[in-house]
């Protein structure tokens, strides 16, 4: 009697260092649809036990820090916020918080909050003359000694505070 011809396995008959690299990429392929799955929060919930979600993620910073408010008055040499053309200059005049435009000077008088360590600054490069910038009022949360200091801005960029709120 002939004993049974087996089929040749084709994975068999590679050599060691080829099912080594064939086993190393469906190690990396496994542990690679692994991670992408765990990173989804809701998938990640139903696949562990010890991951489950409490409550809902955070959506801003600022529930992390108390917030101060400053208001800030607008003035030209003369005491007022329009040129000679009778153009409002204060749309050109921006308040800068930590280098990011924030705010401009639409109104006279305007509020900006802020929160503990941020930088205030005033951008009044597209103005040709001079302009006074006042901080009129701090919340009473701010330890800065600021309330009631004038600043003198031309055609430049000044740090007028770095605030710390308590």
């Amino acid at each position: 009697m002939e004993g049974r011809k087996r089929g040749k396995n084709p994975f068999l008959e590679l050599n060691i260092e080829k099912r080594l690299f064939i086993l190393f990429l469906l190690c990396f392929i496994i542990t690679l649809i692994a991670q992408i799955v765990l990173n989804n929060p809701s998938i990640r919930a139903e696949i562990t036990h010890e991951a489950k979600l409490e409550g809902l993620p955070m959506q801003k910073e600022e529930f992390l820090y108390s917030i101060g408010e400053l208001t800030l008055k607008l003035t030209d040499k003369n005491g007022f916020v329009n040129n000679m053309d009778g153009n409002d200059i204060g749309e050109n005049v921006k308040v800068l918080i930590n280098g990011e435009e924030k705010y401009n000077f639409s109104e006279r008088e305007i509020t900006i909050s802020v929160k503990n360590g941020d930088v205030i600054e005033i951008d009044a490069t597209e103005i040709k003359d001079y302009i006074d910038v006042m901080i009129v009022s701090k919340s009473d949360n701010i330890t800065n000694n600021c309330e009631g200091q004038k600043y003198r801005i031309q055609s430049e960029v000044k740090k007028i505070v770095k605030v710390n709120v308590k």
